[in-house]
């Protein structure tokens, strides 16, 4: 088995393949490879947080916060990333430093996102402080999705309109915001999306013209709505699959008669 120091000298290495041995030496590897987040390599400083994700542990959301001031956003992006598996509520206090930072726009949006996988052990004022004077479009975004899945009112009531009136990728996105929610309050506002047959996500392959090619944003919002409401229609419900308007019509007759 790979020791700490194997993993340290592959990550020195630039050895993608020494994140599997991360994995296998689990949280004490943490301070280990703490260090390396500060390496004058960006791409070690990279494999490193890639490395502390794998591993995990206290000290892995400790080095990682660290490293969302990176000069170099990608190492930025990938800590902040990161953060979403390893988030503590000892973190909470250095996560807001780190925003008042100012790091990079996705970074910044990713914060308040990271922050509120902690509902229910922290307070929504100080995202809801910083909400007030925030100017940058990312990290407004992320202020009103972390406030919404923290049970802003006000927060939820401009979540239901961005992600009813977004369309394309920005779609997409605030369906992936939808399911961060986690919580059954917003699958009744997926119904008008019921409706909707444009194309969202191929997943089809060339090679295999009996797979599904394409789904809709109407399938992928049915999908989210079954499983945040844990609503149970009469067919089977997959991620693979084009929903017929019948059974669309059942699920928003069930949407419609929740609270």
């Amino acid at each position: 088995m790979a020791t700490a120091q194997d993993v340290v000298l592959g990550v020195l290495a630039k050895d993608y393949g020494i994140q599997s041995a991360a994995a296998a030496l689990g949280p004490s590897l943490a301070p280990h490879l703490a260090p390396l987040v500060s390496h004058a390599d960006a791409e070690v400083r990279e494999l490193a947080v890639y490395c502390l994700d794998r591993a995990g542990g206290p000290g892995a959301g400790e080095a990682l916060v660290g490293a969302l001031g990176d000069a170099d956003v990608q190492v930025a992006a990938a800590a902040v990333k990161a953060l979403h598996h390893h988030v503590t509520p000892a973190l909470y206090g250095p996560l807001l430093t780190a925003y008042d930072r100012r790091p990079a726009p996705f970074v910044l949006r990713e914060i308040p996102l990271v922050i509120a996988r902690l509902r229910g052990q922290i307070p929504g004022s100080d995202l809801a402080a910083r909400a007030k004077v925030e100017t940058v479009p990312e990290a407004q975004e992320g202020l009103l999705v972390a406030r919404a899945r923290l049970g802003d009112a006000e927060a939820r009531e401009a979540f239901v309109a961005r992600l009813q009136g977004a369309r394309g990728a920005d779609l997409r996105r605030w369906l992936d915001h939808t399911e961060y929610q986690d919580d059954p309050w917003p699958a009744k506002h997926l119904a008008p999306l019921l409706d909707d047959e444009t194309a969202a996500l191929r997943v089809g392959v060339d090679a295999r013209p009996d797979l599904i090619d394409t789904l809709r944003v109407c399938d992928l919002a049915l999908v989210l709505a079954v499983k945040l409401a844990g609503l149970r229609p009469s067919f089977p419900v997959v991620r693979a699959k084009n929903y017929a308007a019948a059974e669309r019509a059942e699920v928003k007759a069930m949407l419609a008669r929740l609270p």
